[in-house]
């Protein structure tokens, strides 16, 4: 189920961390970092006519699609979402051009 983020914030009020999610929107801001073992991993914000989320992508996922991150992408993502701090952010575990979803 794709949705807005306006009604996806809504939605995590009412959700627990385990429940996942899939939402679309352009890449506004990404930064890259390194670990503390030398794996990449990077922090995107995601965001539509409503507003943004910050996502997270982890190492093994940056490895295998981090050619779609790129400033102004139309993105397809899914992951589980981390309500620990102050704003929810999206652990993302998967992504996909849109186009990629209507083959």
């Amino acid at each position: 189920m794709t949705m807005r983020y306006k009604e996806w914030l809504e939605e995590l009020t009412k959700k627990t961390d385990a429940n996942r999610y899939k939402v679309i929107g352009r890449v506004s801001n990404l930064k890259v970092v390194e670990t503390k073992k030398k794996h990449i991993m990077a922090f995107v914000d995601l965001e539509d006519s409503i507003g943004k989320i910050e996502t997270v992508i982890f190492s093994k996922i940056w490895e295998r699609a981090n050619g779609y991150f790129k400033e102004n992408a139309v993105l397809v993502l899914t992951g589980k979402v981390d309500k620990h701090n102050e704003k929810p952010k999206l652990i993302v575990d998967n992504v996909w051009l849109p186009e990629e979803l209507s083959s």
